[in-house]
């Protein structure tokens, strides 16, 4: 199994070269590269306007700063642009590290949290074959290092509760402040904060309803919480905005996509994008609520017993009664919106709720076939995907590579979704990548060479017609018929357009 685990890691190094900026969202990455070049040039106050800038996110923008330096730094030295695809190269790397440490940290809280090796390897063999896990690798997106920083503070609650004499103050104060990071890295993970605090919650402190104790704790937690948020609201101010306006406004900007896929949102992501692994863990569901009801049936049912249970699996009850939360304000109160990327919060702990209602009740001499069963599926999903993951093409990486010298005076952009001709964020970007002069004596034509956002209802596949003398160049399925991107942000019948149209990335050029 840790065989396994170590080829999934080396396969995910081949990911890495192609997706960055792909999403208009991984611009803001470029304020902490500003950011770094105020600093440089003495300009403090720059520096913290660049870092406010950022739609409720300053930490991710502050931790960037590290890959930001290094480009900066290979600017000054080499005259690489930090706009090339060479040069995001750094912080995909960090991004990649970011996923390696997270994957650690998983297998780490599987051993606490389960007590069974066997049993932590399967499940974070299954967790690194998810395609959710897989998709943020490439991007420039906080989900990742949001992820691992909730992750660490989840070991190390996990780790007091083994070794009670090391819970001090302090360990709660940093497990409240790590809590408030994962926020200011990614505000969709506000659950974080609140999973961090009932995880701290002893047994002394729900039963027999220690007040001081849980008094005690919270406010510790709180004020460590408190600080973090405290001193990006301290930075955004010397940038001239508020973090904590910010943070209070940000949920009406949470509305592209679908209020109505608040409870089949999962589902249908598991079904479309996961696919085979993810029929499989629907049927894991399934089967782990009878054997879930036949072990509450025999516990003897005292408050006591139910307080310890509670207690005992209070990270998992808590992320589960999050998500239920969550989906509540999605269909409910129409206040946020579902994306890929909040179930990269989720379903991490799916997965070790599975194994932990599952695992012990297959018998030790017949563990063999399921264990592999399992694996295998897994292993064959991650496969699928890689392959696909290959095969896709990112628009800026075919103006970049495929057309050197583009520019718009000579090139006809047109889409099969509507999207304004040479108005797209990617021709924007284009020239700041630095390519070759552009060859006049060329016509071009590009095709799908844009976000395809938004796809109209009605309009389907609307194949582009070209004369004769236009030879194709270049063609690839664009990123977004990849199952799994349309999940961040699109409706379920712009999803179904995207799957039925298949649409490809295509250069044509004329003879």
């Amino acid at each position: 199994m840790l065989g396994l685990l170590v080829l999934l890691l080396g396969v995910r190094l081949s990911f890495l070269g192609t997706g960055a900026l792909a999403f208009p969202d991984e611009e803001r990455y470029y304020r902490s590269v500003e950011a770094v070049e105020a600093l440089v040039g003495g300009d403090v106050a720059g520096f913290c306007e660049r870092l406010s800038q950022t739609q409720g996110r300053p930490g991710d923008a502050l931790w960037r700063v590290a890959p930001a330096s290094l480009q900066v730094l290979l600017a000054e030295v080499a005259g690489v642009s930090p706009h090339s695809p060479a040069s995001l190269l750094i912080p995909v790397a960090f991004n990649y590290l970011i996923v390696l440490c997270s994957l650690l940290a998983y297998y780490r809280i599987g051993r606490l949290l389960l007590r069974n090796e066997p049993a932590a390897l399967l499940s974070t063999l299954v967790y690194g074959c998810l395609v959710n896990t897989n998709l943020y690798i490439r991007h420039i997106l906080p989900y990742d290092a949001a992820l691992l920083c909730f992750f660490v503070a989840v070991y190390w609650v996990l780790r007091l509760r083994q070794h009670p004499e090391r819970r001090t103050y302090w360990a709660v104060f940093f497990i409240g402040a790590l809590s408030a990071l994962t926020f200011a890295i990614y505000p969709g993970y506000n659950a974080a904060v609140v999973v961090g605090w009932l995880m701290l919650l002893e047994k002394r402190a729900i039963w027999a309803f220690n007040w001081v104790r849980l008094l005690g704790t919270s406010v510790v937690f709180a004020l460590g919480a408190a600080g973090v948020l405290l001193l990006f609201e301290l930075l955004t101010l010397a940038g001239g905005s508020s973090y904590l306006e910010s943070c209070i406004s940000l949920s009406s900007t949470i509305t592209q996509g679908d209020f109505a896929d608040g409870f089949s949102f999962l589902f249908n992501y598991l079904f479309e994008a996961e696919r085979s692994l993810g029929y499989l863990l629907v049927g894991l569901g399934a089967a782990s609520v009878p054997v879930l009801l036949y072990r509450l049936a025999r516990r003897r049912p005292t408050v006591a017993n139910y307080a310890e249970l509670i207690r005992n699996n209070m990270l998992l009850l808590s992320m589960v009664l999050a998500f239920l939360a969550y989906a509540v304000m999605v269909f409910y109160q129409e206040k946020l919106v579902f994306y890929g990327r909040i179930l990269h919060l989720y379903l991490p702990f799916f997965v070790l709720l599975l194994a932990k209602v599952l695992y012990p009740a297959t018998h030790r001499r017949r563990q063999f076939v399921p264990v592999a069963l399992v694996a295998g599926i897994a292993l064959y999903s991650f496969g699928v995907f890689t392959v696909e993951y290959h095969r896709i093409a990112y628009p800026l990486t075919v103006l970049y590579q495929q057309v050197p010298g583009l520019k718009g005076a000579t090139v006809a952009h047109k889409s099969q979704t509507g999207t304004a001709d040479n108005a797209d964020y990617y021709l924007a970007r284009a020239p700041l990548a630095e390519a070759p002069p552009t060859d006049t004596s060329r016509q071009a034509v590009l095709v799908n060479v844009a976000f395809l956002y938004p796809i109209h209802a009605g309009i389907w596949c609307n194949t582009v017609e070209l004369p004769p003398s236009y030879k194709l160049l270049f063609s690839a399925p664009h990123f977004l018929t990849l199952p799994a991107y349309p999940f961040e942000g699109y409706r379920a019948e712009e999803r179904d357009i995207i799957s039925h149209c298949k649409y490809q990335c295509q250069v044509y050029v004329q003879e």
